[in-house]
């Protein structure tokens, strides 16, 4: 790399075109040779004819070559390194932005046993854009990331994406030729740290209609609210504190999380169950607890009181819904909402 031309011991004795070609080596791109015939633009290639080249001085060919870069983080907890059984999971991604979960290239897991030190071993194209992508539980801050894959829906970004789950926080990159980025990454345990959205609550559970091999978070957030349990109207919801992985009433916070009723007909268009979805979903954020606020606590208050008024029950209620208690529910379901998606203007 960048020395004196080395030459091949062998004469051009024949008329025609020679070609040179480059092995390449790994971790590397080749961006072109020259001479080349304008087609093949990798490959050196040049012409000899006799007469006229018998004293032509050596042909030489050059090669330009990048060395592609890598990615590592370094995570921390409150500044010190992961300890106990504490595990973050990061993933390295491309195509990644909040309109599309891109592609995941690798998944390594920051925990005590590495010291919070992560080596991605990918191979990065200097100048291409990748994502740093970390899984944040509920009720936990992140100095990474400045979006949520796929929040909001394609083509135009609005409106935002109903069913996203906004517990992956990525943050572009690049890198340079041969350079190795290093990323640190802090978080800080609850309380405070972030809501989350009913797509992370029920799919996050033992009792999840999805596939996946999530954790339950959702059955250990109940036994955190016991023995009062999720209150949803004049109905309670109950987790296990003897069993926090299996909550007793799991299916039935999963089908309200769903905007379904119990007996698991769709009800997304009812203003009543609408709101009670995101209900669950804010008090399970504040039972974690994550970060609160007076225009959100007293929303809480407010929708359970509704709920109460009408008799829910989580199968149907009654009497028919008002048209001034519909966009009352509505109003609520929008401020729980943006709560849930760390919305400013949940508190505002």
């Amino acid at each position: 790399a960048g020395g004196p031309f080395v030459g091949f011991a062998v004469a051009l004795t024949d008329e025609g075109t020679y070609t040179v070609v480059e092995t390449l080596q790994g971790g590397w791109d080749l961006n072109g040779a020259s001479p080349n015939n304008g087609n093949d633009t990798r490959t050196c290639s040049f012409t000899v004819n006799f007469p006229q080249d018998l004293a032509h001085a050596p042909y030489q060919c050059t090669f330009t070559n990048t060395q592609r870069g890598m990615v590592g983080v370094v995570k921390t907890v409150l500044n010190l390194p992961p300890s106990g059984t504490l595990a973050f999971s990061f993933q390295l991604r491309e195509g990644a932005s909040p309109v599309a979960n891109g592609t995941t290239l690798e998944t390594l897991l920051a925990n005590a046993g590495n010291g919070g030190v992560l080596d991605f071993s990918s191979k990065l194209v200097p100048g291409n854009t990748y994502q740093l992508c970390e899984s944040v539980m509920p009720g936990w801050m992140t100095t990474l990331g400045t979006f949520v894959p796929a929040a909001f829906m394609p083509p135009d970004g609005v409106p935002p994406n109903p069913g996203v789950d906004n517990s992956t926080l990525c943050a572009d990159f690049t890198v340079a030729p041969g350079e190795t980025k290093v990323i640190a990454v802090d978080n800080s345990p609850p309380p405070g740290g972030r809501a989350l959205t009913i797509g992370f609550w029920k799919n996050w559970a033992s009792c999840k209609k999805s596939g996946g091999h999530q954790a339950p978070v959702l059955d250990q957030t109940m036994a955190l609210a016991e023995t009062s349990g999720i209150q949803i109207g004049s109905l309670y919801l109950h987790g296990s504190t003897a069993n926090p992985d299996i909550a007793p009433d799991c299916a039935k916070a999963v089908s309200l999380l769903s905007k379904q009723n119990f007996d698991g007909k769709q009800r997304a268009s009812d203003p009543l169950f609408n709101m009670a979805a995101q209900l669950v979903a804010a008090e399970l954020n504040y039972a974690v607890p994550a970060y609160k606020c007076p225009l959100v606590t007293l929303a809480i208050v407010e929708a359970n009181a509704l709920l109460t008024k009408y008799g829910f029950n989580g199968i149907g209620y009654a009497p028919k819904l008002t048209a001034a208690d519909a966009t009352a529910a509505n109003n609520l379901a929008k401020r729980l909402d943006d709560y849930n998606n760390n919305r400013p203007s949940a508190c505002l």
